[in-house]
C-alpha cells in the first residue's frame, strides 16, 4: 500500500493519527487502490493526507461513481475520476483497475469554497 496516493504531499496535523481511517480487509481485497485513496490518512512515511470521496449516482439505466482526490492542503484543486457501468461491483472494479494500470483520466478542477458574506 501506499503507492497510489504519494503523489501529493501534506503538511503535519496536530494529534497522533493512525494509517487507515477505516479498515476494511474484504474491499481492500478487491478493490485495493481504490480502498488507498478512500482510507488512508497517512501514508507510508507517516505524512498526513487528506482522504477522497467516493460518489454514486444510478442515472439513465446506470451506476455513475466520482472519485474525488481531495486537495491536500494549500493545493487550490481537487482531481476527480468518473466511471461508469451496469452494475456498481463493475463501476468500482473499473475505478480500481484505471487507478492500478496508471489509466485513469483525472479532471483537476477548482477546490470547492463556501460562499463568503460580505
Amino acid at each position: 500500500m501506499g503507492q497510489f496516493t504519494e503523489r501529493h504531499g501534506s503538511t503535519q496535523q496536530g494529534g497522533e493519527l493512525c494509517r487507515w481511517a477505516v479498515t476494511d480487509e474484504d474491499f481492500s481485497n478487491l478493490y485495493p487502490a481504490l480502498y488507498e485513496f478512500l482510507a488512508e490518512q497517512m501514508t507510508e512515511d507517516s505524512v498526513p493526507r487528506v482522504t477522497s470521496t467516493l460518489l454514486v449516482s444510478a442515472e439513465e439505466g446506470l451506476w455513475k461513481a466520482c472519485l474525488i482526490d481531495r486537495a491536500q492542503k494549500g493545493s487550490a484543486f481537487d482531481y476527480t475520476l468518473w466511471k461508469s457501468g451496469k452494475t456498481l461491483e463493475r463501476v468500482l472494479a473499473s475505478l480500481d483497475e484505471s487507478i492500478r494500470d496508471g489509466s485513469a483520466e483525472w479532471r483537476k478542477r477548482p477546490k470547492w469554497e463556501s460562499a463568503k458574506r460580505r
